[in-house]
């Protein structure tokens, strides 16, 4: 009597059961992997803006000749003679750049980082940008820059 070749109904459930824990084992070591992935991501992105809003505030506080908060805005006046100022709205950072202090449409947002809130403080010759994120945890380091233009900014 010749025996039947293949598997039976049996091997074939246990050897699907041990595929299926050792997919669901692969899995459960894969996406955390990938959530820490999109984290790093995610930060590296607001490294980066971090960084251009820095560069940006920096660099027109150090041209400024003068400077004054006004209603939440930071306004510069810089010694090309052009104003630049900023201001939190929705939780974006923006700048405006004019011939004069600044108008409401001017602003653009600096960058697309979101989420945050903030205030600016002039003191002497220095001015300082506070993040905070929204609604009030965590934040961003304090961007502090001082004018080289002036010996004071009020």
């Amino acid at each position: 009597m010749r025996r039947a070749r293949g598997f039976t109904l049996v091997e074939l459930a246990v050897a699907g059961l041990v595929a299926a824990v050792v997919a669901l084992m692969a899995a459960m070591l894969f996406v955390p992997g990938v959530r820490m992935w999109q984290q790093s991501q995610r930060l590296l992105g607001e490294q980066g803006d971090y960084l251009e809003v820095r560069r940006a505030f920096v660099g027109d506080v150090q041209q400024a000749v003068s400077g004054r908060v006004v209603r939440g805005r930071l306004l510069l006046r810089r010694t090309d003679g052009a104003w630049a100022c900023y201001r939190f709205r929705e939780g974006r950072l923006e700048r405006a750049e004019s011939a004069t202090p600044c108008r409401r449409d001017a602003f653009v947002p600096l960058t697309v980082l979101s989420g945050y809130d903030g205030r600016f403080e002039v003191s002497g010759a220095a001015a300082q940008l506070r993040f905070t994120r929204l609604p009030g945890e965590g934040g961003l380091p304090e961007v502090y820059a001082v004018s080289r233009a002036a010996a004071s900014l009020r």
